[in-house]
């Protein structure tokens, strides 16, 4: 009864934010896994630390884009000029 809850839990949750939440996954993530041990520590370690890479990896791009954003804005600044046109 307790598994189908925690189930129930990840369902509900993925339900209720429609787009991917990151911080919510790791949560039904580990649940599932702990409740059914078809996933090792080792591979949660690594399912963990690609969670947290794609994390970075949109945190990178988001900084990238605000970046544009800006030269856009601040043009007369040589710097930025050159950040136009990397963008």
């Amino acid at each position: 009864m307790r598994e189908k809850n925690i189930s129930q839990k990840c369902k509900d949750r993925s339900a209720y934010t429609k787009n991917y939440d990151t911080k919510r996954a790791p949560f039904c993530l580990v649940s599932i896994s702990s409740m059914y041990n078809k996933v090792t520590t080792d591979q949660m370690s690594t399912v963990s630390v690609q969670m947290s890479t794609q994390q970075y990896k949109l945190s990178t791009i988001t900084l990238y884009r605000l970046a544009c954003i800006l030269s856009r804005y601040l043009s007369c600044i040589n710097t930025s000029s050159v950040l136009l046109l990397a963008c």
